[in-house]
């Protein structure tokens, strides 16, 4: 069994900030309320940040090709993305794989498979996770899917967003992190690469 769509819409405006983070140098920021999911303790998660300079130069191909519509909202989704994860990650230590969508007029909804059991394995819940999206794609504008991952090469957790519009552009972004004192998260420099789109394929 699984849900569609939980904690509602974002705001019916997205919430300007200006905040020292990549990928959202004063764009629109959505807040949600959201319920978290259960997590097992083998997922990890990670987050980074850089200059505009550095970002520009490491995701350049995608933006050269995509629409300008597709570039603002791929970077609006990115930016909340980048927010659940830092709140799962700030309250829970670690999340099960989840997914926000945006909608017409600046609407979004966060989508989380409702497992049977309280620790699935981390691939059951991608699988739902794309069933869900996939039933409901005809409504999105684009998804991004979030998975708490382990970084064997450098021992380290991280974050993984597969971002995808449905005019076909996909970014993969993998974004190590660490937490501090009270699950403080500190991202780090994100790796940003063009990807397979998997739901308008």
């Amino acid at each position: 069994m699984m849900s569609m769509s939980v904690g509602g819409g974002f705001r019916s405006e997205w919430v300007v900030t200006c905040m020292n983070r990549w990928w959202r140098g004063c764009i629109g920021v959505a807040i949600l309320m959201v319920t978290a999911v259960g997590c097992g303790s083998d997922h990890g998660s990670e987050q980074r940040g850089f200059e505009n300079d550095e970002r520009e130069n490491m995701v350049a191909s995608w933006r050269e090709t995509a629409s300008q519509q597709t570039v603002d909202d791929l970077d609006k989704l990115a930016g909340v993305a980048f927010d659940v994860a830092e709140d799962h990650l700030a309250q829970y230590g670690e999340f099960y794989p989840v997914a926000v969508a945006l909608l017409e007029g600046n609407q979004g909804a966060l989508i989380a498979p409702d497992m049977e059991t309280e620790f699935p394995e981390t691939e059951a819940v991608l699988a739902e996770l794309y069933k869900a999206i996939e039933a409901g794609a005809d409504d999105y504008l684009a998804v991004a899917v979030l998975v708490n991952v382990r970084i064997p090469s450098t021992d380290s957790d991280a974050v993984e967003f597969q971002v995808e519009h449905n005019d076909g552009t996909a970014i993969r972004v993998v974004a190590e992190y660490a937490l501090g004192e009270d699950n403080a998260v500190e991202f780090r420099e994100p790796s940003v690469s063009n990807s397979q789109p998997r739901i308008w394929g």
